[in-house]
């Protein structure tokens, strides 16, 4: 999308994929946190009212909870119950990313001409700025566009990266001056 008016640019790039699911491998810590394993960390959004609690009889307090009570080893290969087949954690990967956006200001020739300029811009680009993706709701530390399916953390066997080691992509800023004599 672009469009320029009495000297001021604005351009943008956007990139997105409609449907994508993306099911978390039961060894990837940064999506199941301690219910994966006993020594790992508990991520902060597994510790909120999403949580399903239990009072001091043993009751569930929160029984329609997106997370189960926090127990150990329940995402683990083949011990735990979130390993069985579910479409509960089964992730919405689609997403819809703003890759790059230019803001520019071109001077007018009457202004630029006595100083011997045939054309000065000063210009401002982002790239990677926003993303907006259902995937964030539970999985806030994965970038959407970099996620492979169903991997581990860390490295496989064979040596592929796995789920949440992809680097994420990056944001940058940067401001430039055109000159044309």
């Amino acid at each position: 999308l672009g469009a320029d008016w009495k000297g001021i640019g604005l351009s943008t790039f956007w990139q997105g994929v409609g449907k994508r699911d993306w099911y978390p491998h039961a060894e990837s810590s940064l999506f199941w946190g301690m219910y994966g394993r006993a020594y790992g960390f508990d991520l902060p959004w597994q510790n909120s009212n999403t949580q399903a609690g239990v009072d001091a009889d043993g009751n569930i307090t929160n029984s329609g909870a997106y997370w189960p009570r926090l127990r150990s080893y329940i995402a683990e290969v083949g011990k735990g119950t979130l390993t069985q087949p579910n479409d509960k954690y089964l992730q919405s990967a689609a997403y819809l990313r703003l890759k790059t956006i230019n803001l520019s200001y071109s001077f007018p020739a009457s202004l630029i001409k006595p100083l011997g300029l045939h054309k000065l811009m000063i210009y401002v680009a982002g790239e990677n700025l926003l993303t907006f993706t259902p995937l964030h709701k539970h999985a806030k530390n994965f970038d959407p566009e970099v996620i492979n399916s169903g991997d581990p953390d860390g490295w496989s066997p064979v040596g592929e990266a796995g789920d949440g080691y992809s680097y994420p992509m990056m944001k940058s800023v940067s401001f430039g001056l055109n000159v044309t004599f």
